[in-house]
């Protein structure tokens, strides 16, 4: 079995509140594999940290067997790594503004 994601103990921190606790996750290359959840439940902070956009304050995580905290091997990662967002900063159907 090739995994495409695996983590052990994935963990992030906002000073006290701890936005993901400990998660251990095995995902195979070739699946869809979503995140489900209600609001604050650490869906867009895990997918930050598997993306190279955030940090994690401990655990280990492995995409595409790459190292994600190592800075080259991150690099990596995110020239084959792509994120659709479920909201875009501003409205894709909105007209250019007339200058």
């Amino acid at each position: 079995m090739t995994l495409a994601i695996e983590t052990h103990r994935l963990t992030r921190y906002f000073d006290d509140f701890c936005a993901v606790n400990g998660v251990d996750l095995r995902v195979e290359r070739g699946t869809f594999y979503g995140f489900l959840g209600p609001n604050g439940a650490g869906k867009s902070t895990t997918i930050k940290m598997l993306t190279g956009l955030l940090a994690p304050s401990d655990g280990e995580m492995l995409v595409l067997g790459k190292n994600v905290l190592d800075s080259k091997q991150a690099l990596e990662v995110k020239q084959r790594v792509g994120v659709i967002r479920k909201t875009w900063p501003c409205s894709i159907t909105s007209p250019p503004a007339n200058t």
